[in-house]
């Protein structure tokens, strides 16, 4: 009789003792680091990237885009922007001239992607709006955009070269190269905002999300210096 209450003693502490355990290890399992990539969806990435970052003008006088400073009612400067004579037919398919970019001090080195296909081409990586400018032509600016995380199949690895992942991290002041038609041409950076317009012309304006659901965008600008 004393075994069968010992045993059934036993298996009481041992019950306890798991259900006390069970809590515990839950809590534990909840804060151990994830791979949030899990979390990445590209597509979330395309709806806040597809809103123009230009005040758009519907009109058969006007030109189509403007930029504006978006947080007064009444711009102090307007600066024309003009659709950008190119030396090669930009269409829907994703394609490269062989151009690439990198920013001083960051694993970003990525191919430039041209299509009039923004969705498609931020899948691959950069893209160049093509109703901007290009490095060899430096009246007008050039836009370039991409995700900062892009698919959940991309590693770490691939985004920091590929996307703009790090742009959080730009200070200002940091050289971009952009090689072009076998010349480099660079450019620094001067000015790193958060908005969903932007709010001065430069000579090279990327942009990218800050995250799936906000309507504003990392802005940063660059000038041309050689």
């Amino acid at each position: 009789m004393k075994k069968i209450v010992k045993t059934v003693a036993n298996i009481n502490i041992l019950i306890g003792a798991i259900l006390m355990v069970l809590p515990i290890g839950f809590l534990i399992f909840l804060n151990l680091p994830k791979d949030s990539a899990a979390e990445f969806d590209a597509k979330k990435e395309d709806t806040v990237l597809s809103t123009p970052i230009f005040d758009e003008k519907e009109s058969t006088t006007a030109p189509k885009y403007t930029f504006k400073d978006p947080f007064v009612n009444t711009a102090k400067e307007e600066v024309v922007v003009k659709e950008t004579p190119l030396a090669f037919t930009v269409g829907d398919t994703v394609t490269t001239t062989g151009a690439n970019i990198q920013i001083a001090g960051f694993p970003l080195y990525a191919t430039i992607h041209e299509s009039t296909n923004q969705e498609a081409a931020l899948a691959q990586g950069v893209w160049r709006d093509p109703k901007y400018g290009t490095p060899d032509n430096n009246d007008i600016p050039i836009v370039l955009a991409a995700h900062r995380w892009g698919e959940n199949t991309f590693s770490w690895d691939y985004r920091n070269r590929n996307l703009f992942t790090q742009f959080d991290q730009i200070k200002g002041g940091e050289i971009v190269s952009i090689n072009w038609n076998n010349k480099v041409y660079k450019y620094q950076i001067n000015k790193i905002e958060t908005s969903d317009h932007v709010t001065k012309t430069d000579d090279l304006i990327m942009y990218t999300c800050i995250d799936y659901y906000s309507s504003e965008r990392i802005i940063v600008y660059a000038t041309r210096i050689n």
